[in-house]
């Protein structure tokens, strides 16, 4: 199932646009296409092409800020936020174009940036999924360097040394049910208790 997190097109008034524009579109340029994330809280996120990156609203340009990818200024044009087009900041012949493919599904508007009680036959305790350009996945009981990942309604969580799970999520009921990545025998549970409304950065040196 998806939601609908605002009325798309070339409406005149740009105040509602930052809530308009989340949703995941294809990146083009003179190389080829891939996909982007626009997510709420401006997190700009590229599956290939991790980053610690953001995104803004000015009048009629999206601003995109992607680290060491660069800096991009595309403007919202006849057909509003469905497309996109510009251009390297500064550089306007080096050209970049944003496509709408679909908005995000409730699963993902769920988990980005939430606390959820994540459970296992040995007790529970809190967890982050961060909607930041690394996904990062927190869990400040057992830290590790840590992400997370999302294919349809089933997350898949790589927690360093404490291994590898996957989850089914259900947007309904806020509930993910699973277990660990190949033997979902060794159940895991999770319940999510909140958004997250300031979130510390994550420093992720490992990153290149």
């Amino acid at each position: 199932s998806t939601v609908d997190t605002g009325r798309r097109g070339s409406g005149g008034n740009m105040g509602g646009a930052e809530t308009e524009l989340a949703g995941v579109y294809n990146f083009e340029w003179s190389g080829g296409k891939f996909e982007v994330h626009f997510r709420p809280g401006g997190y700009f996120f590229a599956p290939l092409y991790q980053a610690d990156a953001h995104w803004t609203i000015e009048g009629d340009t999206v601003l995109i800020e992607w680290g060491k990818y660069g800096k991009y200024d595309l403007k919202i044009g006849s057909q509003g936020l469905e497309l996109l087009t510009g251009h390297v900041r500064g550089a306007p012949d080096d050209w970049r174009k944003a496509v709408f493919v679909r908005h995000f599904s409730a699963a993902e508007l769920l988990l980005f940036d939430s606390e959820w009680e994540f459970e296992w036959s040995g007790g529970s305790f809190p967890v982050e999924f961060r909607a930041d350009g690394y996904n990062h996945f927190v869990c400040k009981k057992f830290p590790a360097h840590s992400h997370w990942s999302l294919t349809n309604e089933t997350v898949s969580i790589h927690w360093g040394k404490y291994g590898n799970y996957e989850l089914d999520i259900d947007p309904a009921s806020k509930s993910a049910s699973g277990g660990v990545s190949g033997n979902r025998e060794d159940w895991r549970k999770a319940r999510w208790i909140r958004h997250l409304e300031l979130v510390q950065k994550t420093d992720c040196e490992h990153h290149h």
